[in-house]
């Protein structure tokens, strides 16, 4: 397990790590991660979406970038 939780924690900080589209909905990538430092109030949970769903801390990484693509 250790060795897991390194390796997930080196790829979410990479910024390289995506997860499945199909996964997106439940499992943090970098994307997330990435957020969770822009705004640092979204996406605690390491590799669920499912507690910052239910505790209204959830972030899509997505929403940012299609807010981004519209405003250039």
């Amino acid at each position: 397990f250790f060795i897991f939780v390194n390796f997930w924690t080196v790829s979410i900080h990479d910024g390289n790590y995506s997860v499945l589209k199909y996964l997106q909905p439940i499992i943090n990538g970098a994307a997330h991660h990435n957020d969770h430092h822009q705004f640092y109030k979204y996406n605690y949970r390491q590799f669920f979406t499912l507690w910052d769903r239910l505790m209204n801390t959830f972030h899509s990484p997505h929403v940012y970038s299609e807010k981004k693509k519209n405003i250039n």
